[in-house]
């Protein structure tokens, strides 16, 4: 149940590149084996160089957001392994985390690059045009 249970938040953690994956064209490769839902985490380098793509990241963004993406794994793996907290504590660690890492992501974006990501990540084009 528990595996479930982190395998659910874990997949809420990667919900900001999730959609990315599904909105792939013809032209990209899919997702590697055993890093996509359902069967386990997405390597972050990976995951990095998907959401280079998308959002056209520099380089040295490419770098940091692979850095955090990183850190977050551990910090979710070591979050699955502690049998000392209950079940509602392990949720609201598990968000607190996935809100830590899009925050932390949403920094190094340019304004354009955060309004790509919203429109991959709820699989939604720009807002209609306010009409006056």
């Amino acid at each position: 149940m528990r595996k479930l249970l982190c395998g659910i938040a874990l997949g809420t953690a990667l919900a900001l590149t999730a959609n990315f994956a599904s909105a792939q064209t013809s032209d990209t490769a899919p997702p590697p084996p055993g890093g996509h839902w359902g069967h386990g985490p997405m390597d972050p380098a990976a995951q990095a160089a998907h959401m280079a793509k998308r959002l056209n990241l520099t380089s040295e963004q490419q770098t940091q957001v692979q850095t955090i993406l990183t850190n977050q794994q551990a910090q979710m793996k070591a979050l699955n392994e502690n049998q000392t907290i209950t079940h509602q504590q392990f949720l609201a660690q598990a968000k607190e985390l996935h809100q830590q890492t899009r925050s932390q992501i949403d920094a190094l974006l340019t304004d354009s690059q955060k309004q790509a990501l919203a429109e991959h990540s709820h699989g939604q084009g720009p807002p209609p045009a306010a009409e006056q």
